[in-house]
């Protein structure tokens, strides 16, 4: 699944929320958002700005869930995931016994898929401990990674009705 296609499984609250944090913590790509939707909302940057964030937010939610933006759509889940909820990725990792940084970031180029078993020991672990919409954004957007894209992966994710987004 693209990730273009998650923001549609986001409430208007979750998305502003979403942004928000993108806002506080990596006010460059947040600033590049702004510059790239503005663009899509043929509205000038400084017009947009002055828009009510609940509102900029809710546009920005539509907009994003196109797939002419699914590049843009990828930086923001991940800066979010990196920046609220490194533990997931950190117990993904280590499930699947991947050396990463404590954010949960991996050096390797490419990674070699697991076998099915492997993975579905590494979800029920994080299904465990943590909600199961975030760890299906957060599977949705790894296996979207350069590299990784993993057929294994993608299958769980589109059989397993815990990982459903709707």
């Amino acid at each position: 699944m693209a990730t273009h296609t998650i923001w549609t499984s986001f409430s208007p609250q979750e998305s502003h929320e979403i942004l928000c944090k993108i806002q506080d913590e990596n006010k460059k790509l947040y600033r590049s958002t702004v510059e790239i939707l503005s663009k899509q909302m043929q509205k000038r940057v400084p017009v947009v700005l002055e828009m009510p964030k609940i509102e900029r937010h809710s546009i920005w939610q539509q907009i994003l869930s196109h797939p002419m933006l699914e590049n843009l759509s990828f930086n923001l889940l991940s800066a979010w995931l990196v920046s609220e909820h490194s533990p997931l990725l950190c117990a993904w990792l280590d499930a699947l016994a991947i050396p990463h940084d404590p954010q949960g970031f991996f050096q390797a180029d490419k990674l070699e898929a697991p076998t099915s078993e492997k993975l579905k020991t590494a979800l029920e672990s994080v299904l465990e401990k943590f909600p199961a919409k975030t760890v299906s954004i957060y599977l949705h957007v790894f296996n979207r990674i350069e590299g990784i894209e993993w057929k294994e992966l993608n299958q769980l994710i589109e059989t397993e009705p815990r990982l459903k987004l709707t």
